[in-house]
């Protein structure tokens, strides 16, 4: 942990999550009432049982990549340069952030499943490749970054920072120290606030140097600040929680329950519930429900929406405990291990975890609920078919 593993750690990652989308928004705004602060300690007390009580380790055996993979390896920083090149020459603005959820058809909404599948195979090689040397990681690393600083949806980019940072961490490349995670923190909000304004931009050439150039040009300080309240997507998800908190907005079947029979297609079911995201908009935010979006009500609303005060114990609980299994099956076990292959494949699945723990952190758990399912079975079924036992 000398080189800043613990600012991954899930205990320093859910006290975040709870200074900026809970305190720091109930503060500024002034909601002091009794119920919010049961919330908060209720759910806090809840993580942090819940965590504790996770004492299990699973056994385990050393892989290493079969021979096919091992000699693929050596061209997946070729492949990726190339590919950088390619997204650079084709990038094209978007002209508005809704287009890319309306008429989605079923068939559209199953191919996510492929999409998905096909992200964690180029994650887990990338991953490989990165373990091998420090110049193999920065090129890999590089390139993800800025394929991912082209995409409409701002958490992709932060998602691969966090992730590739974390990496290089964990292998010892850099160190991370103190002043740089506040530094960091401190910035988000007009790292965000760039981004929502290069999301929204359109641009004569189409190129992405030159609507990166606009982007530059066309912004200012007061700008800036503005949206800085905005973009973190803060004060609003709290507000929404406030909204879910007077009106006893409690709808179960739209919530985890509706992970059971998610993939029934709405032809066979017309009356199959919406997720969270999309009732609470359409009972709060009609427009962005109109326009095919959702809303999300901040760390502690989409508990609160499955089940109430209990479903906040009850789901901050189970999160604390499945933080602490995986964050001991993967990060604390690579201390025993000597391949630096199964090391980066402990790695990768504890990474993908934390990404989608912050999306909880965000609203999101039980929207994304089957999404963090599929990506841990992918990657514990991608480590049998790319790696073998090593015996002794």
């Amino acid at each position: 942990m000398s080189h800043g593993g613990a600012y991954f750690h899930p205990l320093f990652v859910f006290f975040i999550g709870c200074i900026f989308f809970y305190v720091i928004p109930m503060f500024y705004l002034g909601y002091f009432d009794f119920i919010y602060w049961v919330i908060f300690i209720c759910a806090v007390i809840s993580f942090s049982v819940g965590y504790y009580a996770s004492n299990v380790v699973a056994p385990y055996k050393e892989r290493v990549p079969r021979y096919i993979v091992s000699s693929a390896l050596p061209y997946i920083g070729v492949i990726a340069i190339l590919y950088l090149v390619w997204a650079v020459i084709t990038y094209e603005p978007i002209n508005s952030y809704a287009e890319l959820f309306q008429n989605k058809s079923q068939g559209a909404i199953y191919s996510q499943i492929f999409i998905k599948l096909k992200s964690m195979i180029i994650v887990l090689l990338a991953s490989y490749y990165a373990s091998k040397s420090r110049k193999n990681y920065f090129i890999i690393s590089l390139c993800f970054i800025a394929v991912h600083s082209m995409s409409p949806t701002r958490f992709h980019l932060i998602e691969a920072l966090i992730y590739w940072c974390a990496f290089g961490v964990y292998f010892k490349y850099f160190k991370i120290k103190l002043f740089m995670v506040v530094t960091a923190l401190l910035l988000s909000p007009f790292i965000f606030s760039i981004l929502l304004l290069k999301r929204g931009m359109e641009s004569e050439s189409g190129s992405f140097f030159s609507s990166f150039y606009d982007l530059l040009v066309n912004a200012n300080i007061s700008q800036l600040l503005e949206l800085s309240i905005t973009s973190m997507e803060t004060f609003v998800t709290f507000e929404t929680f406030t909204m879910i908190i007077e009106n006893n907005f409690i709808h179960p079947e739209s919530g985890i329950a509706r992970s059971f029979f998610l993939f029934v297609p709405r032809s066979i079911w017309v009356d199959k519930p919406e997720a969270i995201s999309r009732i609470v908009a359409n009972e709060f935010y009609s427009g962005a429900y109109f326009n095919g979006g959702g809303m999300v009500a901040g760390i502690f609303g989409d508990a609160y929406v499955n089940g109430g005060l209990l479903g906040i114990i009850l789901i901050w609980f189970c999160l604390g405990y499945v933080c602490k299994y995986i964050y001991a099956n993967t990060v604390l076990r690579c201390e025993f291990i000597e391949s630096r292959y199964y090391k980066a494949y402990c790695i990768c699945l504890y990474l993908t975890f934390l990404g989608w723990f912050i999306m909880c952190l965000r609203g999101f758990m039980s929207d994304f609920l089957w999404i963090g399912i599929f990506y841990t079975l992918a990657l514990l079924s991608l480590n049998k078919l790319f790696s073998r036992e090593v015996y002794d």
